[in-house]
């Protein structure tokens, strides 16, 4: 064991409650081991004799081949099998070179005998990740980086901003693989908890690192990269240069994720750092049909006080919003698009033969494919997905390549109403609202760091004044159709076809949302107006301002604060309590009201 190797481990949580004796005596017990990438630490099925202690690098932990969790430098492996006396269960593989300390069951022994203190700090760590594992009913959002490689063409007008932009987040220093020993170096930069940008390393260097971002320019010819580069970064000169040809790019390398950065824009390689970093913030929006141009004005609210979203995704009317900000049109741009097309192209109102849908699906196709144009989703400057549900697979689909306007389509294909969407080898999509109203755990699986969820308010109480007898028999009803005007006796309020499918959705969306664990986001809900129907884009205008006035009114609380935060996601978390369905006891009345459609 070298000073070195013992000098970054005792400031971890294992070794810091620890008298320096005890824990070099601990140390003193293990013996050092070298892992390469992609090496197999532990085999689920396999004896538990030895326990690790992870000194430099990242491991994945793999159930089945899906990623349960992921290890860093300071933490203890294996040790739920090895204390339980069970065998392991779980496979863990290295996802970067690294090093890991063996203490053998013998010698842990002796140590757990004559200093307890030991096994309680151990068993602490133990107890922590349980308690962890407890609250995460879902999969875990990926682990930020803290040693990147930059390959590829990277111009000094993109390596020096974003060095800057780095250093500006936080501890990120760059290392030039040419000078010196850089693997020594790298280790050394490391142990002092810097954080390290390589830049144009050698290959043999690439598995010292936790991601590899490869750098090109976007009108070059496509190339597929290192092996294990697994984000892409395609820059052009200028901002208003297209993008186009992105498609060719990741046809190369399924699965990549991309970036798209013009570098005569601040603010994309701002961006670009902020994703390197884990800390980009994601943006996700709920469904909610016309209710839903609440998430447009507080959006435009706070896109006024100063708050940018990194990348964008969305469910049913939500994914056709995010969409439209994709492209980055501003939120009164979309406002206008959503009255085009419900109010003045009146696509609701186009009813057909009820065989396959209630509306006659063209001119909504046409509507989108005006205002979405021939934009795919991997050519948008900002990242996008959209969700909807699969009857195929009988799962959630996220569509983030293909044409835009048919993602949008097929999440907002709210069933009967719309005929379904038929995707490639005939899957059938519907309204993604059908299975996750409010995707936050899908932006959470695509890249670390916070998320803020806009998520459209309900009551969980919903009651009805009529009874059950009360609803019309066919005559009855086609009457009341034709007579209404006529009529001066309202009939009892019965639940509409699609005020029940409405509250379908969200049934399963606040199921789900009780069972999610959200440290570092921020789910923010927008209380509607008072008896807006669902798909009343009447009042959507109305909605929209509405809701600005509320977020704006939150914000100036919240920023007249002589203590006010600076940090995006605390100033959020304080605009969400400053909101004034959230300040008040009773959201019946004045500015906070809901309807249920």
């Amino acid at each position: 064991m070298t000073d070195k190797a013992a000098l970054s481990l005792r400031n971890t949580p294992l070794l810091a409650a620890m008298s320096d004796a005890n824990a070099a005596r601990l140390l003193a017990a293990t013996r050092h081991r070298a892992i390469a990438q992609g090496e197999r630490l532990i085999t689920a099925g396999d004896g538990a004799d030895e326990l690790f202690l992870v000194l430099r690098g990242r491991f994945s932990v793999l159930s089945g081949g899906r990623l349960i969790a992921a290890i860093g430098a300071g933490e203890p492996l294996g040790e739920m099998a090895f204390f339980s006396g069970g065998v392991r269960s779980a496979d863990v593989v290295a996802s970067r070179s690294g090093e890991v300390l063996v203490l053998r069951r013998a010698d842990w022994d002796a140590l757990a005998r004559d200093l307890p203190e030991i096994a309680q700090s151990i068993l602490a760590v133990l107890a922590r990740r349980l308690e962890q594992a407890s609250r995460h009913a879902i999969p875990l959002r990926p682990l930020a980086p803290t040693c990147i490689a930059l390959t590829g063409d990277v111009p000094e007008a993109l390596l020096q901003p974003l060095l800057g932009a780095l250093g500006r987040i936080g501890r990120w220093s760059a290392l030039r693989a040419g000078a010196g020993d850089a693997r020594a170096t790298l280790h050394n930069m490391e142990a002092a908890g810097r954080k390290i940008v390589l830049v144009d390393p050698p290959g043999d260097l690439l598995d010292d690192v936790d991601e590899v971002f490869h750098c090109d320019s976007l009108s070059a010819p496509p190339v597929a990269g290192p092996g294990n580069a697994r984000h892409l970064v395609l820059w052009r000169d200028r901002a208003g240069d297209a993008i186009t040809g992105t498609t060719e790019w990741l046809a190369l390398r399924p699965g990549v994720r991309h970036h798209h950065v013009a570098l005569d824009r601040s603010g994309d390689i701002d961006r670009l750092a902020r994703f390197i970093d884990g800390s980009a913030l994601g943006l996700v929006l709920s469904g909610g049909g016309a209710q839903g141009t609440a998430h447009l004005g507080a959006l435009k609210a706070l896109c006024e006080g100063g708050i940018a979203f990194d990348c964008i995704g969305g469910t049913s009317a939500g994914a056709a919003m995010g969409a439209a900000l994709a492209l980055e049109r501003d939120p009164d741009a979309v406002m206008d698009l959503i009255e085009d097309v419900f109010l003045r192209a009146r696509v609701m109102g186009r009813y057909t033969i009820p065989k396959y849908s209630v509306i006659d699906a063209g001119h909504f196709d046409a509507a989108l494919q005006r205002h979405y144009g021939a934009h795919r989703i991997e050519d948008l400057p900002l990242s996008f997905f959209a969700v909807a549900t699969s009857l195929t697979t009988n799962d959630m689909a996220v569509l983030e390549r293909g044409p835009l306007w048919q993602a949008v389509r097929a999440s907002t294909s709210i069933p009967a109403i719309f005929p379904a969407w038929i995707a490639e080898a005939g899957e059938v999509l519907v309204d993604g609202a059908l299975i996750d109203n409010a995707p936050i755990q899908a932006m959470r699986s695509r890249k670390p760091g916070p998320a803020v969820l806009l998520n459209l308010l309900r009551s969980g109480d919903w009651r009805v004044t009529g009874a059950y007898g009360d609803f019309p028999g066919r005559g009855r009803l086609m009457w009341q159709t034709f007579t209404g005007p006529l009529r001066r006796r309202v009939p009892a309020h019965l639940p509409s076809a699609i005020a029940i499918l409405t509250r379908t959705f969200n049934v399963n969306a606040q199921r789900r949302l009780r069972s999610v664990d959200a440290p570092g986001d921020v789910m923010i809900d927008i209380a509607p107006l008072r008896d807006m129907q669902f798909l009343d884009w009447t009042r959507a205008r109305e909605q929209f301002e509405s809701s600005y006035r509320a977020f704006s009114g939150a914000l100036e609380l919240v920023d007249r604060s002589p203590d006010a935060p600076r940090d995006p996601v605390k100033r959020l978390a304080a605009v969400r309590a400053a909101l004034p369905w959230n300040m008040v006891d009773d959201v019946g009345g004045g500015e906070t009201p809901w309807g249920d459609g």
